[in-house]
């Protein structure tokens, strides 16, 4: 499991489980996270917000948690995945609960649609799409907000091995876009990157897409 470091204290949190358990240390005023004071005035009496947990489908590679307020409207936690992890060419999205004929629209309360359906699938472009799951894990404090939904923490680099050399260290900078549908690893470090072929014939490096710290890389134009 990827760790990440909590934007409150800065502490490095080992896993996407036990970063909610940190949180909650925060948000419940007891101090369990070192650095408590960075919570900026969170009080357990405040819940003028809710604690939701962003992942990719299946065990989370990619994960954040974010801060969302009780005014916030769905096209506002939209906005904040755009922004941290999806954007690329201005392609559609929607929230939807149970099946994808529930979508929610993007004008309705975040908060009151998360607490009666309890998750949501969000998927960005119909195409090449990206989906992920938005879940609420508990009300919070809205102290210290600047805006209606805001990321609290986020998993840090995964750190890809190249899939194509194995090498020892050989960490993967470029993703070949061919391959994420073909057989062959997409994950290329800089030297297997200038040698990468399809079919015998040398790979169009001008396609490569960098590899990124998003559930969206490799996917479409995007580049983080």
């Amino acid at each position: 499991m990827v760790a990440g470091t909590c934007a409150l204290c800065k502490e490095e949190v080992g896993t996407y489980k036990k970063m909610l358990a940190h949180l909650r240390g925060h948000f419940s005023g007891g101090g369990a996270a070192k650095g408590a004071k960075a919570a900026k005035g969170a009080k357990a009496a405040d819940n003028e917000a809710l604690l939701v947990a962003i992942t990719d489908v299946g065990p989370p590679t990619f994960w954040l948690y974010a801060r969302v307020h009780r005014t916030a409207k769905l096209k506002d936690v939209d906005s904040l995945i755009r922004v941290t992890w999806v954007e690329c060419c201005g392609h559609m999205s929607e929230f939807s609960a149970g099946d994808r004929q529930n979508t929610k629209e993007m004008g309705a309360n975040a908060v009151e649609v998360l607490a009666e359906s309890g998750a949501l699938d969000y998927e960005y472009d119909f195409g090449t799409s990206t989906d992920l799951i938005v879940r609420p894990v508990g009300a919070c404090s809205a102290a210290g907000m600047k805006r209606t939904a805001e990321v609290v923490t986020r998993n840090s680099d995964p750190g890809f091995g190249c899939g194509t050399c194995g090498a020892k260290g050989a960490v993967a900078a470029w993703i070949c876009p061919e391959c994420m549908w073909g057989d062959q690893s997409p994950l290329l470090c800089k030297k297997c990157a200038r040698k990468h072929e399809h079919e015998g014939e040398p790979a169009d490096t001008s396609t490569y897409l960098p590899v990124v710290n998003s559930p969206r890389m490799g996917m479409c134009a995007y580049t983080g």
